[in-house]
């Protein structure tokens, strides 16, 4: 390209990102359009600031990125955050930091607004847009000053709660990156703890309505796919708080255990997997709703059933490759339990009970092949050997 076409594609990036960035009503901000300019131009606006650029166009691409980052319309600044990516991250760590700083920065005075606002009487508080724009105007003075943004920003905000917890996503998929970093190790821990506490307020009436189910289920679903990349000493830092929770809300969990196995299919890091398996394998056989699986009203099907492999198979499925080499077949005879199920049978069908008898042992169910009802998980360790999944016996 020559340097004219180069100014060119500068210029149109900018102006497209800049064209919309101080629309600030709700509808505009909640708009979704994959095709409009200012997406793209969101994503690649990042990999301008190592350009060499003229002294004229730098200074109007910094501002474009500072626009990207504080723009009213969510979908832009969620492909921004796409574009600090694993690339950026090698090109300039502490320009990546800075970005999780400020989305923190911005997060924590928009919430210290409206928490002002609520002490005011109802028909004189600032709209919600109003406390927006006010936080993205900080924001957007401060952010190439140097230290006018904390440093620590990241670590220190509370992201349970509010504009913080909206935007915890937003910090984790920057940080997902380099999952070899201790930054993002300790931020993923302060989200599994989160998780946690949210799964914990079922038990708190007063917290209760407070719930984002989507947004947890995001955060869940960052997690999964962080911890499948680490080493096992982060992995297991991560999720001890999950871990030590299974006993308490194993319906809640289940659905990581499960997201694991999907990652697993589809992007196999099988000894790794099979290291996390047993962290959650272990948890289920210390946990006290095991014992009482032959009560009247038991709990923990969905995470025996995750556990044993026994979810969402599609129904030709007969072998699933990460198992070979580290599945079991030992038959236990054990009787039905008072409800007449067996422990993680949650009821899926003919599809779920084929999968059942396949995943582990490799070979076809016969038709009209009955189980015993007891399923046993023996020999799955968390610090080594093969984990094992010990399947009822046929009869």
């Amino acid at each position: 390209m020559s340097v004219e076409e180069r100014d060119w594609c500068v210029d149109v990036v900018v102006a497209e990102i800049l064209r919309q960035s101080d629309q600030w009503s709700q509808v505009e901000r909640m708009q979704r359009f994959s095709m409009a300019a200012d997406r793209p131009c969101a994503l690649v606006v990042s990999l301008l600031l190592g350009k060499t650029l003229t002294e004229e166009r730098m200074p109007r691409v910094r501002q474009a990125f500072t626009a990207t980052l504080t723009h009213p319309i969510e979908e832009v600044w969620w492909y921004v955050t796409w574009g600090i990516d694993r690339q950026f991250w090698a090109t300039d760590h502490a320009m990546a930091m800075h970005c999780v700083n400020t989305i923190a920065t911005e997060a924590a005075l928009a919430d210290a607004a409206w928490e002002a606002e609520e002490s005011r009487p109802y028909h004189e508080r600032h709209q919600l847009e109003e406390i927006a724009v006010e936080a993205a105007n900080a924001i957007r003075q401060r952010f190439w000053r140097e230290g006018a943004i904390a440093e620590d920003a990241h670590s220190t905000v509370d992201i349970s709660a509010g504009f913080r917890a909206e935007v915890s996503l937003r910090m984790l998929a920057i940080l997902g990156q380099v999952p070899e970093d201790p930054e993002a190790v300790a931020a993923f821990t302060r989200a599994s703890r989160t998780l946690v506490d949210w799964g914990d307020a079922d038990d708190d009436c007063e917290r209760r309505h407070d719930r984002n189910f989507h947004h947890e289920a995001a955060m869940a679903e960052r997690l999964q796919q962080f911890v499948m990349r680490v080493t096992s000493a982060s992995a297991l830092a991560v999720l001890r708080p999950v871990l030590d929770t299974i006993d308490r809300h194993p319906r809640e969990i289940h659905s990581i255990v499960q997201g694991l196995t999907s990652i697993e299919d589809s992007r196999p890091n099988t000894p790794h997997y099979w290291y996390l398996w047993g962290l959650f394998a272990d948890a289920v056989k210390c946990a006290k709703w095991v014992s009482r699986r032959n009560g009247e009203h038991p709990s923990g099907n969905e995470m025996l059933s995750a556990i044993l492999l026994t979810l969402w198979w599609k129904d030709n499925v007969r072998h699933w490759r990460s198992l070979a080499g580290v599945a079991s077949y030992r038959p236990r005879p054990q009787g039905r339990g008072a409800d007449g199920r067996r422990p993680g049978d949650d009821g899926g069908g003919d599809a779920a009970r084929r999968a059942r008898r396949t995943c582990a042992s490799g070979r076809s169910a016969r038709a009209g092949s009955r189980w015993d009802a007891s399923w046993v998980i023996c020999g799955a360790t968390a610090t080594g050997g093969t984990p094992k999944l010990a399947l009822p016996k046929r009869r």
